[in-house]
């Protein structure tokens, strides 16, 4: 989920684990800009499922979550999708 958090300008990401977490050494956030075709900013957020980034528009950037585990190995990212609008029909009255 992400949401504008408190100050509106926010950038509040959660995600849920799957899985066992024996082997897991945290989750990193990744960033890029909503132009740019590859993720350039990559943190470390640690054993978490919430994080929040102080003063990122989520208007203007992408977003997406990978795990880390001990081992040092990643999973794939998974990129925050926004939800389809739903199609509104309005009346307009002559």
């Amino acid at each position: 989920m992400i949401s504008r958090g408190q100050s509106r300008y926010d950038a509040q990401l959660r995600w849920r684990t799957v899985g066992s977490d024996k082997n897991l050494a945290g989750f990193a956030v990744v960033l890029r800009s909503t132009t740019a075709p590859f993720w350039d900013q990559e943190i470390f957020v640690g054993k978490v499922n919430e994080y929040t980034l102080k003063d990122v528009s989520i208007d203007d950037v992408r977003f997406g979550v990978k795990a880390v585990g001990l081992d040092g190995t990643e999973s794939l990212v998974s990129p925050y999708v926004y939800p389809a609008r739903k199609k509104v029909e309005y009346e307009t009255v002559q």
